[in-house]
């Protein structure tokens, strides 16, 4: 089988695992992955992060991100920039004024806001749709994460639920490849890149 076809295979397997999960799962996953980032150095040192717009079946990082702008870190989101049809770091500084209702039935950042270099973010929280301990991710075929990770040196941090977590996703040479994934069972780590080195491990307890 080919690669596409095996991350389509894959993508239809743990989509069905998610389809079937309680209601209130999600509610219960996000505080319990909010606890561990908490407790990462890579989100205590960081003065930038990125973040996401969580959409249904993502873990919410809204807390988080209401933490770090509540404690003076600067804080990026996925904006959509037409001029080079793919998407772009952007700050928010208020997540009521920032962030408006976008396609998709996910809030995107507002028109007219600064860019931020992805090389000044010190942790992206990046969402999709499965993951492996080896910091493998599988997206949602778009590719719009990898270029927007690109020339990223900070840390990079899958957050997910155990349902999204499996042996291994099968990569491309253009696939990122994360350095920690987070999940309300644990956190899988890489044992090199530059992210990792640079700010430090996270914790499995």
């Amino acid at each position: 089988m080919s690669i596409p076809a095996e991350k389509e295979r894959m993508r239809a397997e743990v989509r069905g695992r998610l389809r079937a999960m309680p209601a209130g799962a999600w509610a219960e996953a996000s505080l319990a992955v909010a606890r561990r980032v908490r407790s990462m150095e890579s989100w205590s040192h960081a003065r930038w992060i990125g973040a996401y717009a969580p959409m249904a079946r993502e873990i919410d990082v809204w807390p988080l991100v209401g933490e770090a702008l509540a404690s003076g870190v600067g804080v990026a989101m996925p904006g959509w920039d037409e001029a080079s049809g793919t998407y772009r770091f952007v700050r928010v500084m208020d997540m009521s004024r920032d962030m408006v209702d976008g396609p998709h039935g996910a809030r995107v950042p507002a028109r007219g806001l600064p860019g931020v270099d992805v090389g000044r973010l010190d942790l992206v929280l990046v969402p999709g749709i499965a993951f492996d301990a080896a910091g493998g991710r599988l997206g949602r075929g778009k590719g719009f994460y990898d270029r927007l990770l690109d020339g990223c040196v900070g840390v990079t941090c899958g957050v997910c639920v155990g349902e999204q977590v499996v042996e291994r996703v099968p990569m491309e040479p253009h696939d990122a490849r994360l350095d920690w994934v987070v999940f309300p069972g644990g956190i899988h780590g890489k044992t090199t890149g530059a992210g990792a080195r640079r700010l430090g491990s996270g914790t499995s307890d």
